[in-house]
């Protein structure tokens, strides 16, 4: 049973946001997310509908490096205990193509992801094959418009080749704005595949830098289950974050951040829980706007 409840005028929010401002002004609370786009919370009604791209259940990844580990057999001893205690996606760097067969002795490449990272981009091995993607990386930390028309003009080169894409994204350290610029970056995506008639796929991985030179690690910790909780909210489809350590307490830590947002919070399970925020329906329709009109 669902409460209706009246909307309240544009004008009426001016008022009283007015009155609790007391001596400040109005545009104290304007922020800027971008160097054109300026940002109002205070509601007013919104003549375009803005849909959220649903939230996944994505997948928990775990990143080895091959370099880091004496032999292939070390590698795949490894990857085999993460995938016990609950990664379902890995990723390799640096990985030797002669050991493949090694590293991935007893993983089963038909039901879980298996990534190769090159040079140019991605190989997902499956049992008889491997599928090329090409990398696009996005750093949510620079200027966001900038960063996502780079993005998404590469992307359209993917299309043209053709070629499947991963965007491999590095959250920022502001919440709202990782939530914000990676849906425009699905709804953008996906008004840019519709003109194209193939089966090229494309995937979203946000990938945690550590935060390990920071002290305590607790501190650490706290800033990288924001930045995965963002992700999360987002849509993604694979979150990895990097250890602040190749021993198996640090991979343990970084791989409980996710399992306790979808076993506490149940949000791979909800729907969208910002769906009806004004402030993030608001940041998402500017920054489409404004890249669309830089493509």
């Amino acid at each position: 049973m669902t409460a209706n409840f009246p909307i309240i005028s544009h004008e009426t929010w001016l008022e009283k946001v007015k009155t609790e401002l007391k001596s400040r002004e109005m545009q104290d609370l304007i922020f800027k997310i971008d160097e054109d786009i300026n940002i109002s919370p205070i509601y007013f009604e919104n003549k375009f509908e803005v849909f959220f791209p649903a939230i996944k259940d994505w997948h928990i990844g775990d990143i080895f490096s091959q370099k880091n580990y004496s032999n292939a057999k070390d590698l795949n001893e490894v990857i085999l205990k993460a995938l016990n205690f609950g990664a379902d996606t890995i990723i390799v760097e640096n990985m030797n193509f002669s050991d493949q067969d090694i590293i991935t002795k007893e993983v089963d490449l038909g039901i879980m992801d298996f990534w190769k990272a090159t040079d140019e981009g991605f190989q997902k091995l499956n049992t008889n094959a491997c599928i090329n993607y090409k990398r696009i990386p996005l750093n949510l930390s620079k200027p966001i418009v900038s960063e996502l028309v780079t993005g998404l003009n590469l992307f359209t080169q993917n299309l043209a080749d053709p070629q499947n894409s991963i965007f491999v994204i590095e959250p920022s350290d502001d919440f709202f704005l990782n939530i914000a610029s990676i849906q425009s970056l699905q709804i953008l995506v996906k008004n840019l595949s519709k003109s194209t008639f193939n089966n090229l796929d494309y995937q979203y991985l946000a990938l945690l830098s550590h935060h390990g030179h920071q002290s305590p690690i607790e501190k650490a910790v706290i800033q990288s289950t924001l930045k995965a909780l963002s992700c999360a909210i987002s849509g993604i489809d694979s979150i990895a974050i990097r250890p602040y350590s190749d021993s198996e307490s640090s991979r343990r830590i970084t791989r409980n951040i996710q399992h306790i947002l979808k076993m506490e919070t149940k949000i791979n399970k909800s729907l969208h829980p910002l769906e009806n925020n004004y402030l993030l329906k608001n940041m998402v329709q500017s920054i489409c706007q404004k890249v669309w009109s830089e493509l």
